[in-house]
């Protein structure tokens, strides 16, 4: 196959706007299959959720540089988030290793360096973290874009000392789901997504700003507008909140070969707390979807309604993208 790669990516929201995503991939570096990725992505085109994100990447991959199974990484990042609630640049420096357990299981540890500028509620900050990020991923999906059985789990311990702007502390993120699908001339298939997030360690206040969670959109709670459910300080003053927790399911059905229709609901939750306590506040969404199935993946059509939560102005979302949506 050719060394070099080109591909882009597009997805719609009718309240986040256009996100629009390109990269380029180099597979033969220097000879000696190391990997060289260039990732660059701009969200929020035309959109009503603060206002556009950019972000520009490079990834240097050298395989089997410890051991056959052990690769190294080195990664920088630059990115501004201009989200509705807080806004950010930041640059990230990171290198490590990956493990390489079998075809479904990664394990990678890095060490870090991010340097960010934040702005929400409390304030202004600048802030330098020394971070120690580990990840595990488990995939025995049987499709990438288009699950039919099986289940995916990836989390992530973030473990971080600040030099600068605020106080030492653990990020820990997951991400789970399960596929079942039953039935052979019209399958059904089941799907389960499970988020879980908190940050420890630093006062909600001095916490990195974008360390933070937010839940809604087309990532937690389709529905509910963009990150609209946060910590509410009052005054219109909302901030991320140190615990997270997500659950969506879907039940997707196969009309014909290449149409397919599905049903979804999503709840997610927000609390000041370090910890999930049931303090903090939950929303939900609901709604139907239609699906397209391509050589690439289906194409995605959503619309969505919010079903609980703090009352919002829009009466339902609209979600287009290429592949399911979990």
């Amino acid at each position: 196959s050719l060394p070099r790669r080109f591909g882009y990516g597009a997805e719609l929201g009718s309240l986040e706007g256009l996100t629009l995503s390109a990269f380029w991939l180099h597979r033969n570096l220097l000879g000696g299959a190391e990997r060289l990725r260039i990732e660059g992505e701009i969200s929020g085109i035309a959109g009503n959720s603060g206002g556009e994100d950019y972000s520009l990447s490079a990834r240097f991959e050298r395989p089997a540089t410890f051991n056959e199974d052990t690769d190294f990484y080195a990664l920088t990042k630059i990115e501004q988030l201009d989200e509705v609630n807080y806004y950010s640049r930041q640059l990230d420096l990171e290198a490590g290793i990956e493990r390489i357990a079998n075809e479904n299981r990664t394990y990678s540890l890095g060490l870090g360096l991010r340097r960010a500028e934040t702005r929400d509620a409390f304030g202004e900050n600048r802030y330098t973290l020394l971070t120690l990020p580990l990840g595990a991923e488990f995939d025995y999906r049987d499709n990438m874009l288009d699950a039919k059985n099986g289940h995916y789990l990836n989390a992530s311990v973030t473990p971080f000392i600040a030099l600068s702007g605020s106080d030492n502390g653990l990020r820990t993120y997951v991400d789970a789901r399960v596929y079942r699908t039953f039935g052979d001339a019209r399958p059904v298939t089941f799907a389960l997504r499970g988020q879980l997030g908190s940050v420890y360690g630093p006062e909600l206040s001095t916490a990195p700003a974008d360390y933070l969670f937010y839940s809604g959109g087309g990532g937690t709670v389709r529905g509910q507008p963009y990150q609209a459910l946060g910590v509410d300080l009052g005054g219109d003053n909302i901030v991320g909140g140190r615990s997270f927790f997500a659950i969506s399911a879907e039940a997707r059905v196969a009309v014909s070969k290449t149409i397919g229709v599905v049903g979804f609901l999503d709840g997610g939750y927000i609390g000041s707390e370090e910890f999930y306590d049931g303090n903090g506040r939950w929303h939900s969404g609901a709604g139907v979807g239609l699906r397209y199935n391509t050589g690439i993946g289906p194409i995605r059509f959503d619309i969505a309604v919010p079903t609980s939560g703090p009352e919002v102005d829009d009466k339902f979302q609209v979600y287009i993208g290429i592949g399911q949506a979990f």
